[in-house]
């Protein structure tokens, strides 16, 4: 398993682990707020900001409200890598729908 999926991996491992809604609440504000303090620190590689958005998408679907990332996805978008661009086509079409 590479290092870059692991974070992502564990991530979702904390959250099958909370036990009520509360934890999983916790933990995921948390998260989000680690996430926003890399967004915020500009010197995020593409690999870790393809990572920190699929944790923005799960996040989603667990049915968090998540406000921020768009930048972060269309930088995604623009990238010469496919494995880039559909991570930033899908937490696009996902997250940031109208």
């Amino acid at each position: 398993m590479s290092s870059n999926i692991k974070g992502l991996n564990l991530f979702i491992d904390d959250i099958r682990q909370c036990t009520n809604r509360e934890q999983e609440r916790a933990l995921v504000a948390k998260e989000v707020q680690k996430i926003r303090e890399s967004f915020n620190n500009k010197k995020v590689s593409s690999t870790d900001k393809k990572k920190y958005m699929y944790k923005l998408l799960y996040t989603q679907i667990l049915g968090h409200e998540v406000d921020f990332g768009f930048e972060e996805s269309v930088q995604l978008i623009s990238s010469p890598k496919v494995s880039e661009k559909y991570c930033g086509y899908i937490t696009t079409c996902t997250i940031f729908q109208a």
